[in-house]
């Protein structure tokens, strides 16, 4: 007879930080919930850091032949995985020892939950609490549009998911690093209602090599989130185009504010228009776009 499969499968992504993904891994050893299996998919980062990698008998590891990003590694890791319950870990943060009892008990608690999160602590490069912590942003029992407008889930380390739900909505987007997980929570949270904690359960790591300091590619994606919803309300709920399209004009606000940033000031302006003809009645767009062209005109005068 083979093993009884476990309740939960954790799955860390990691790449060439051993001592990131050892501290990941110490955390899910202290979980005072223990019938789980972990999953490391280790993304292309070569024999020179898997070697030093603290990987015990019970854990298993996946190696990709490429580097395919967060994304692929977490979907490989799904793919690997028994449980009924899949827990996902960044390997630079760490879960508290109770995250998975909580949730998990939540879960079984109510079948039509489909995913929960918790709060988290931002901490720095040796989790250390930083000053300004994140507000939280509870959701409701209207999680769907609540998702909609804005990713309140911040990280994939606070979440555990139900195995069903993923068979029914999918896993993540790998075209669309930076919102890809914005855009399973969505999806989930169509079909099933989602569980908050606000109890920070998790430490969220902070450090410069992180992918959430890309804040352009993060941007463009999450305007491609919001195009498909905005296709999605077009069918079936139109009453909700209106606030769509704002938020559909402020994304791409932001978009031109990283563009602008960057030195791309044709990028920013053209996002802006598009901003202008989704939605004429958001003056943020407008302001934006008159400080785009004084930013440009200053510029010009320097050189």
């Amino acid at each position: 007879m083979g093993r009884r499969a476990p309740v939960v499968s954790v799955v860390i992504p990691a790449y060439k930080n051993a001592q990131y993904v050892n501290q990941a891994l110490d955390s899910v050893r202290g979980q005072t919930f223990g019938d789980h299996e972990t999953i490391i998919v280790d993304d292309c980062s070569g024999e020179e850091f898997v070697s030093n990698y603290n990987i015990a008998d019970d854990v298993q590891l996946v190696r990709h032949a490429c580097n395919r990003g967060p994304a692929s590694a977490r979907n490989t890791g799904i793919r690997e995985a028994k449980g009924r319950y899949i827990a996902l870990l960044d390997m630079d943060d760490i879960w508290l020892p109770e995250k998975l009892e909580k949730q998990v008990r939540a879960m079984e608690q109510d079948p039509a939950v489909g995913l929960a999160y918790c709060h988290y602590t931002l901490v720095d490069e040796c989790l250390a609490p930083l000053s300004n912590q994140p507000r939280l942003k509870p959701i409701t029992d209207h999680s769907f549009r609540r998702l909609l407008k804005g990713n309140v889930i911040k990280s994939c380390s606070v979440v555990l998911v139900r195995r069903e739900a993923l068979d029914r909505c999918g896993v993540f987007d790998e075209q669309i690093t930076g919102a890809d997980d914005w855009d399973l929570w969505i999806r989930i949270a169509r079909h099933f209602r989602i569980y908050m904690d606000s109890l920070p359960l998790t430490l969220y790591r902070t450090h410069p090599s992180q992918l959430s300091g890309n804040r352009t590619i993060m941007r463009k994606n999450a305007v491609v989130v919001r195009e498909r919803w905005l296709e999605w309300a077009a069918r079936e709920r139109p009453e909700w185009l209106g606030w769509l399209r704002w938020r559909l004009s402020s994304d791409l606000g932001r978009l031109s504010k990283c563009q602008r940033a960057g030195g791309d000031t044709a990028a920013a302006l053209a996002s802006l228009k598009r901003a202008a003809h989704i939605c004429p009645s958001n003056p943020m767009t407008y302001l934006r776009m008159l400080n785009t062209l004084l930013l440009d005109v200053a510029g010009s005068r320097k050189k």
